[in-house]
């Protein structure tokens, strides 16, 4: 599994839930459930799935990042045993977040090999006073990612002209989404449309280790839903900014310190 063996990272999809509520959401968490595809009701990841995942491919997987929503909404006990069941693998596991619940888990901070506090612009002033508490800590990397524009999402769905070798994520971020693998990390973007339609390879499947040695196993239909689904390929790139509320140009900070 060479291609999976070279990917920067698995990401995997914990809930669907977060405490925030950020204009143009890119996992649809600015609008209430039952208006999202994505987000019909409340879901969290399931810790078995995960488990026959690592059991399946763990030796393959070079590290994992946690996403959501927003992870830390999880509840804090399940957050914790899914950290030390990917632990248990001698997998390193990091977590992307907007900062407000992380210190909740406690010595499990230091169980992990990365921490990335996103800061949204509403949360800046808590992401101040948090920063030099993780920053004490032994082990974890710590990323503070300022993302002050957001993507219009819906203005560039459906206008993206990109194919496997265009593609910015294809082979890159792994996403594993409700017993779901996928070849990039936004299956909720392909979500979009078809709603619970699951098109990567699911962990259940008897024929799971086979198929996913090669990217050509992948299902047709992935590639008919996501080309012009994921905005991130898209030829242009409009977004809204949040605190001006006028389209720009996407703008990132990316600071370890």
């Amino acid at each position: 599994m060479e291609w999976l063996e070279n990917a920067q990272r698995l990401v995997i999809i914990t809930n669907n839930v977060c405490n925030l509520t950020c204009p143009r959401c890119d996992t649809g968490c600015d609008k209430a459930f039952g208006n999202h595809p994505w987000r019909e009701s409340p879901w969290e990841v399931n810790l078995e799935s995960v488990r026959l995942l690592l059991d399946k491919i763990g030796e393959h997987i070079p590290v994992i990042r946690l996403h959501g929503g927003e992870t830390t909404c999880m509840s804090m006990d399940k957050l914790k045993a899914l950290i030390d069941l990917i632990a248990s693998y001698n997998i390193p596991v990091g977590i992307l977040t907007n900062g407000y619940n992380i210190l909740g888990l406690g010595e499990h901070l230091e169980k992990l090999d990365h921490i990335v506090i996103n800061g949204h612009g509403i949360n800046e002033i808590w992401l101040d006073e948090i920063e030099p508490i993780l920053r004490k800590l032994e082990n974890p990397k710590i990323y503070r990612l300022g993302r002050y524009d957001y993507y219009d999402m819906h203005s560039v769905m459906h206008n993206s002209p990109k194919t496997r070798e265009t593609c910015v994520l294809y082979k890159k971020i792994v996403g594993f989404y409700k017993d779901t693998l996928h070849p990039c990390c936004g299956p909720y973007y392909c979500h979009e449309d078809v709603g619970k339609d699951m098109i990567g390879w699911n962990v259940y499947d008897e024929d799971f280790v086979e198929t996913v040695k090669s990217l050509d196993n992948l299902p047709k239909r992935f590639w008919d839903i996501c080309y012009d689904m994921c905005a991130f390929n898209a030829t242009e790139q409009p977004t809204i900014d949040i605190k001006e509320g006028v389209r720009g140009s996407p703008s990132y900070q990316w600071e370890e310190r």
